[in-house]
């Protein structure tokens, strides 16, 4: 409820609110699956992927670009794409106990380790953005799903081969500091995998 309520702020003209509950986790635990839709006014919005008017710069807060600049200065392309993938990653609850989590691998890979590896990459066949001194640093809502897609793929396949749960996720703007050539701003991705446990507490009589 609280992701919910920081989606629509003050605006009560959003409704609608779609959710599933999957109680195979663990006996005694449930997975609450992430808003898929929400209505605002006549318009359904996916707060799951990029529209038609996320033209964002790529970082420092520079808000919106192309057709929509000066608008929603203080965000930027990577602080929405932080939040897009997060709105993709299920919530984990406990029906009947407290949630915690194990066995937990944390991981930390920049835009260089995946350069020249994604040839249909909206930008120098690189499939993490990776700045440079000529490209177009206004990303598109193409652009954006893109990235967003691809980020979900990798980070799946991860939760695949270590048969784990992305239980956190986090997206930077950033440069590797004392590389020369002085390498290009890009995006750093920390995520981490766990296992989900609950530990289970007796109904009162």
């Amino acid at each position: 409820m609280n992701k919910f309520n920081s989606i629509i702020g003050d605006d009560k003209n959003i409704y609608c609110i779609m959710c599933d509950m999957d109680n195979s986790l663990k006996e005694d635990s449930a997975m609450v699956k992430t808003i898929v839709s929400i209505r605002n006014g006549d318009v359904m919005e996916n707060p799951m992927r990029f529209g038609p008017t996320d033209y964002w710069y790529d970082f420092n807060g520079k808000g919106k670009c192309d057709a929509y600049v000066w608008q929603f200065e203080g965000r930027d392309a990577t602080i929405e794409m932080n939040s897009k993938v997060l709105s993709n990653i299920p919530q984990y609850e406990c029906s009947n106990g407290r949630i915690y989590f194990t066995d937990i691998i944390s991981l930390e890979l920049s835009s260089l380790e995946f350069q020249n590896q994604c040839p249909d990459s909206p930008y120098e066949d690189c499939c993490l953005y990776l700045s440079t001194t000529n490209c177009n640093r206004c990303l598109t809502p193409s652009d954006l799903n893109w990235y967003l897609d691809y980020i979900l793929g990798f980070i799946g396949s991860y939760e695949s081969y270590y048969s784990k749960y992305i239980i956190d996720f986090e997206l930077i703007f950033g440069s590797i500091l004392g590389v020369k050539p002085r390498v290009p701003d890009l995006w750093i991705m920390y995520f981490d995998l766990g296992n989900i446990n609950c530990t289970h507490q007796p109904m009162d009589d």
